[in-house]
């Protein structure tokens, strides 16, 4: 009894030991899965294919993770996964940077190439009036991820490849994030107009019961391979199963084998809508499209590529450089030189006003020379007048007549003394030195002083002096003075022009016609006189004259006044006689 005693107990620990050493023998493996469909989706249609390897690799035991893109790819870079199941978009992202090895591509029947089911679908109510991808256009749409290959790149490279820009079509999209079944449900409420998922995603919905059939298109629908889902795109190589460097070769080599040998048929197959699986299939065409967008990963960035081609040719960069500071150099040269040339204009022009402005108050002083005797004439009236008037006030105070009988005399004397008082004070304003002052007033002023100046010389030679005016009269912005010696210039020729002809004609006549206009004001002084006998160039050159004692001025600095407010001034030809035609525009202000 004792002795079968000893042997049950040492029978105990014996298997207790085996299944101690047993449990010490269990090796774990990390699996990240990209979870487009949500986490409990990915957990129900993986788990089986996860069983299969632990059926297939004796004490292993392999632990599935759920992930969306950002986070799979942190876990991955911070060495906590053995392997790696994920869209082939994220794969080749991957196997590009770091140490990645593809065990086994994923095998699907939707189409007779098993390895390709990988597509974006443009899903569109029945009813929306869309009909291509031009017309979908700034429209609200959703993605699943911007990273998500066939959920949105696959789908980006064809609006690229159409020359359609992107930045403009996509301006209504949003990112919604896993699980992408919600987008189609999405289109289906018609929260949004357009919604970007997966190559059968939809199909698989409706297999799995989880929506009802609806009246849903696929833009630009197509069906490679014979592929039983609609698509908007190519198909790309399916899923791939990778391993990590975090993972020994020999477990490695162990998925690989169990995952080829697992049957089309078997359960775990079926929970992935799937086949089985095949050898690794190239990623080429995904490198494709991530090189057209400038999203590959070997791809670098464009100062890293322009510091490699310097480092290449460095020396026409050194050429480059030379010129770029030589040039830079010859153009501070040039604004220099440019600067001193402005000042040195400048002070030409400051120099050329001043000799302008000399120049028109000699020809004032010309003019009042040449009108000296009727000016003169002018004065000696009212001189005249008072001297009349102040000997006849003696004479009644010699009468002893009442001073305040005197007092009419004396009211005259004081007009005649004004009226002499004026003449001289348009002589100094109009010789005076001065600068060109503009003020708001009706032109018929100084017509009419300009007028007044000269018309003792058109008496004198019998010269008939009219003034007419035509529309409604406004103020507006004169060089006043400038404006006087204009007239005075014009009216002047005219007297002269008709007395050349004097014996020839009957009347001898001036017209000035002053007419407002709504945008301009125009004088016009009309004689019946000779004429012009001159070019028109020769009549506006400086120093030009037809009288022997001119200086060939007037014109010239008329024309020079005229301008300065924005007009013109032309002579022509009638008969008789000539047209003096100033146009000026209307200005409220300077």
């Amino acid at each position: 009894m004792k002795r079968y005693l000893i042997t049950l107990i040492s029978l105990f620990l014996t298997l207790l030991a085996s299944a101690s050493a047993t449990a010490d023998d269990i090796e774990h493996y990390k699996v990240g899965v990209l979870a487009l469909r949500g986490h409990s989706h990915t957990q129900e249609h993986w788990r089986p294919t996860l069983d299969w390897l632990e059926s297939q690799i004796p004490n292993s035991r392999f632990h599935l993770y759920t992930y969306n893109f950002d986070l799979l790819e942190q876990e991955f870079l911070e060495d906590q996964l053995d392997f790696v199941l994920t869209s082939p978009g994220q794969a080749t992202t991957l196997s590009r940077q770091f140490e990645v090895t593809g065990l086994a591509t994923l095998k699907t029947g939707f189409s007779d190439n098993q390895s390709r089911s990988i597509a974006s679908v443009v899903l569109v109510r029945e009813e929306s009036p869309y009909a291509s991808f031009e017309d979908l256009s700034r429209k609200t749409m959703a993605a699943v991820d911007p990273k998500a290959f066939g959920g949105f790149l696959a789908f980006f490279y064809e609006i690229e490849r159409r020359n359609l820009p992107a930045s403009t079509f996509f301006r209504n999209i949003s990112f919604t994030g896993p699980p992408t079944d919600n987008i189609i449900r999405s289109v289906i409420r018609g929260d949004i107009e357009v919604g970007i998922v997966p190559a059968c995603t939809y199909e698989n919905m409706l297999l799995d019961g989880v929506i009802e059939p609806s009246n849903l298109r696929v833009i630009n629908e197509q069906r490679p391979y014979n592929s039983s889902c609609a698509v908007s795109t190519p198909l790309y190589p399916n899923w791939t199963w990778a391993k990590t460097d975090q993972a020994e070769d020999r477990i490695g080599k162990q998925v690989s084998q169990a995952l080829l040998a697992m049957p089309e048929d078997h359960p775990a197959a079926q929970a992935l809508y799937s086949i089985g699986w095949t050898f690794p299939v190239s990623n080429t065409d995904v490198d494709k499209v991530y090189k057209y967008l400038d999203m590959h990963p070997l791809q670098k960035e464009w100062e890293q590529r322009l510091l490699e081609l310097a480092k290449r040719h460095h020396y026409v960069v050194i050429i480059i450089v030379i010129s770029i500071l030589a040039m830079a150099g010859y153009h501070l040269l040039l604004t220099y030189r440019f600067n001193q040339n402005r000042k040195k204009l400048e002070r030409s022009l400051d120099e050329l006003k001043e000799k302008n402005a000399v120049l028109e108050h000699v020809q004032r002083t010309m003019i009042i020379g040449e009108l000296g005797s009727s000016l003169a004439h002018e004065i000696n009236q009212p001189l005249s007048a008072i001297k009349n008037y102040s000997r006849g006030l003696v004479n009644f105070m010699d009468r002893g007549r009442e001073v305040s009988d005197l007092k009419g005399t004396l009211k005259k004397i004081d007009q005649q003394a004004s009226s002499a008082s004026e003449i001289i004070q348009r002589l100094r304003a109009l010789v005076k030195r001065r600068e060109t002052e503009f003020t708001l007033c009706d032109p018929i002023t100084f017509i009419k002083e300009s007028m007044e100046l000269i018309e003792s010389n058109f008496r004198r030679h019998s010269i008939s002096l009219s003034l007419e005016t035509i529309g409604q009269p406004y103020a507006a912005q004169f060089d006043y003075v400038g404006m006087q010696q204009v007239l005075l210039n014009l009216l002047s020729n005219a007297s002269d022009a008709c007395q050349s002809v004097a014996s020839e004609r009957e009347t001898l006549r001036v017209k000035v016609l002053l007419c407002y206009d709504t945008t301009n004001i125009n004088i016009t002084v009309h004689d019946n006189g000779c004429g012009l006998i001159a070019s028109n160039e020769e009549i506006h050159s400086a120093f030009f004259s037809t009288k022997d004692s001119g200086l060939g001025l007037g014109l010239s600095i008329c024309q020079d006044v005229v301008e300065k407010h924005g007009g013109r001034l032309s002579l022509s030809n009638t008969t008789p006689g000539c047209i003096a035609n100033v146009t000026i525009p209307k200005r409220d202000n300077c």
